[in-house]
């Protein structure tokens, strides 16, 4: 396996593991009396989000250690940040640890209904599935003008 597509295998893995975790959080220990409260629900996102941002730098980093090239290395890094953004965290978590369950109903938990003031499954598949088009049409362009000029902006030496 090339290491271009090794740092794909390893983010996948480390998602299923941060899905897993949410999985213990959120069934396991709901079953041994855990009780919903924005008093842990809080630290426990910002760990959870600051944990992934953390792979996305270093899925950055990684990919211009590999490629040297800057746009290659903030395309997968966006790519992850969208994938977070967008949920797609919270999809692969009811696909693989609920077997498909989901619930019903308003998703309190959710940011997004404390900035809308409703959220439920049907928004996140809509969120989810526009964060997946966004992140597929990313990931097929061949030439991305903002982190081109990002890119020109750093000053960072490019052969012309």
């Amino acid at each position: 396996m090339s290491t271009s597509n090794g740092w794909l295998l390893i983010v996948l893995v480390v998602f299923l593991s941060i899905t897993g975790l949410d999985f213990v959080v959120n069934s396991i220990l709901y079953s041994y009396g855990l009780g919903f409260s924005l008093t842990w629900y809080i630290p426990y996102l910002v760990g959870l989000s600051v944990t992934i941002f953390s792979i996305c730098g270093l899925v950055m980093w990684q990919s211009y250690e590999d490629t040297g090239n800057v746009c290659v290395a903030l395309k997968r890094g966006a790519v992850l940040f969208l994938a977070h953004f967008g949920g797609l965290i919270d999809c692969l978590y009811f696909l693989v640890y609920s077997g498909g369950r989901v619930p019903l109903g308003e998703w309190t938990w959710m940011w997004q209904y404390w900035l809308f003031g409703t959220w439920n499954w049907t928004l996140q598949a809509i969120w989810s599935f526009s964060f997946l088009v966004l992140i597929l049409g990313l990931w097929n362009a061949e030439r991305m003008m903002l982190f081109d000029r990002v890119y020109d902006f750093l000053h960072v030496g490019r052969a012309k």
